[in-house]
């Protein structure tokens, strides 16, 4: 039985991504309407609806297909607006947690080259991955 207490804060959408037969094609869902909130300079977050739900993701206990789920989110990554590349960048560590590093990795880094401005989002998030030693020496 799913326990919901109304002082955890948890999303409706939070809740229901937890349910492993819904999460894979909600966040298929979820993943694919991100483009149409793509807002630049969007001054309140909280209206920010690209931002909200990329934190649904954060955090969360587990993935039904980590690798599906971080093939979508870099897609997205790639196309998503400078403010929020930075926020979704440095919101990986938290997101995938320890796997799929490799095509992250390979990702940020043709981003980098694409875009220097991310050097520091790019690196803060490697610092924080969990990385092998042979991902740590690239």
């Amino acid at each position: 039985a799913l326990r919901v207490s109304a002082s955890c804060g948890n999303s409706l959408v939070r809740i229901l991504l937890l349910v492993p037969p819904l999460q894979l094609p909600l966040q298929n869902l979820l993943l694919g309407k991100m483009p149409e909130f793509f807002v630049s300079d969007c001054e309140a977050l909280t209206d920010d609806v690209a931002r909200l739900i990329v934190d649904q993701f954060r955090w969360l206990d587990f993935l039904v297909d980590p690798r599906a789920f971080s093939d979508k989110l870099l897609q997205v990554l790639s196309i998503c607006p400078y403010s929020l590349k930075k926020d979704i960048i440095g919101s990986l560590p938290e997101i995938l947690g320890d796997q799929n590093h490799e095509e992250v990795i390979s990702t940020l880094e043709r981003m980098l080259l694409e875009d220097s401005e991310l050097l520091v989002p790019v690196l803060e998030s490697f610092s924080n991955l969990n990385l092998d030693s042979q991902l740590q020496e690239q």
